[in-house]
């Protein structure tokens, strides 16, 4: 499946799909933009992990990561909330690859209310 990853100009994934992807277990944000690298490494312009709970001075957050080939990278925090939900990775990379679509631009702006 690896070999067909290059005709990808996008690749929206969670955590665990990441780490089967690349063969390594991402726990911190280092790791995983390591992984995100050799995902672009295999020819992919634009990685997206929708979801990664990542660890850092012992305390898990919930954290969205986009990056390009040409290295810059954004980082969105979530709320990390004790419940399951189905089908939000679905609607976020709706969302994304429609911004993207309509934009072009990889950073999105966050305003609180």
């Amino acid at each position: 499946m690896l070999k067909f990853l290059w005709v990808l100009s996008l690749s929206s994934l969670p955590q665990f799909e990441a780490e089967l992807l690349t063969d390594r277990k991402i726990s911190t944000e280092a790791e995983a933009l390591s992984a995100m690298r050799e995902i672009h490494s295999l020819g992919v312009e634009k990685v997206i992990l929708s979801s990664a709970e990542l660890k850092k001075n012992d305390v898990t957050t919930l954290v969205a990561l986009a990056s390009d080939k040409s290295g810059a990278a954004y980082r969105i925090e979530i709320p990390l909330l004790p419940v399951a939900f189905v089908g939000t990775g679905d609607l976020f990379t709706a969302l994304i690859t429609a911004w993207l679509e309509r934009t072009g631009e990889e950073r999105v702006k966050l305003s609180r209310p």
